[in-house]
């Protein structure tokens, strides 16, 4: 009776390593770098492209969204106090972009 308990308990213990085995290669995460402004930075960067008066870059085919690439035809401008990230408009929308991945980080309007 010992054996075949004892043989039960290791069917057990191998089965249940061979799930978690299978619960972890079908895990799969996706990790987006994005930022959230405050209210405050938001009105300041918003006041700010007002001022500055910058052309839209009309980009067909793309629609402007977080973590999306712009293409390399499109400016960026720096934005104040935010040393990291620059901005731009694309199809009549202001977005905030990190410059060393092009990429959206934020959508302003």
């Amino acid at each position: 009776m010992k054996k075949f308990a004892l043989g039960g308990a290791v069917a057990l213990a191998m089965l249940t390593a061979a799930g978690a085995g299978i619960a972890q290669t079908a895990t799969t995460t996706t990790t987006t770098r994005t930022t959230t402004l405050s209210p405050d930075q938001r009105t300041v960067v918003q006041e700010y492209v007002v001022r500055e008066k910058r052309p839209s870059v009309v980009v067909d085919n793309y629609e402007v969204r977080t973590g999306t690439a712009l293409p390399p035809s499109v400016q960026f401008y720096t934005v104040p106090q935010m040393d990291n990230y620059r901005y731009t408009i694309v199809n009549n929308r202001q977005v905030i972009v990190d410059p060393t991945t092009r990429q959206v980080i934020e959508v302003l309007n």
